[in-house]
């Protein structure tokens, strides 16, 4: 089912219910995220009006989405060369008992958004939700050459990376490993 049918049927289904408080961009990002699965939506639609109105932050809090505030600060550390917090961000991911694997995936799926943004695609084909504070930092890294082209040397070693760690048993030290040196390395030149 194509995104724009799902979010019609979503329309539908709140209406039938008479529930009125449904952001438009909610609707959206649980179509994009149901990825043409009607079901799916339904259940990702029902799983987020438990927390109330339906508005795009809530959806991002009930669905548990990838806390992209954090892709977006280690993005900056990075561009930043700035590898003590690199690391010190590595470390709190590890603490916090999150699968660094998967935030890898995630990580790698982000900036190939970033990629697809500055290329001049819209959010309507990004997995990231339209948020303003995630569209204001897009815009900012798009806008320079310096950033975008060391997003597309990141987004390289994040596929390397991603295939790399698979079976690894200790994955921290290999995420660090090419984080660490992608800070001690001019990538631009």
């Amino acid at each position: 089912i194509s995104q724009i049918g799902i979010v019609n049927s979503l329309y539908h289904i709140l209406g039938q219910e008479q529930i009125e408080n449904a952001d438009r961009g909610a609707i959206e990002y649980i179509a994009k995220l149901a990825e043409g699965g009607m079901r799916d939506s339904i259940t990702l639609m029902d799983k987020c009006l438990s927390y109330g109105d339906l508005t795009l932050e809530n959806v991002v809090n009930a669905l548990g989405v990838t806390d992209y505030s954090v892709m977006l600060e280690l993005t900056d550390y990075l561009i930043e060369m700035r590898s003590k917090s690199v690391m010190q961000l590595i470390n709190k991911l590890h603490s916090d008992g999150k699968d660094l694997k998967q935030f890898i995936r995630s990580y790698m799926y982000f900036l190939l958004d970033v990629e697809k943004y500055a290329v001049g695609c819209s959010f309507d084909l990004l997995q990231i939700p339209e948020l303003e504070e995630y569209k204001g930092w897009f815009e900012k890294v798009a806008g320079d050459k310096v950033s975008i082209d060391f997003c597309k040397v990141l987004l390289g070693r994040m596929i390397t990376l991603n295939s790399e760690i698979k079976y690894s048993a200790y994955p921290k030290a290999d995420i660090e490993a090419v984080l660490l040196m992608l800070c001690l390395e001019d990538v631009n030149e």
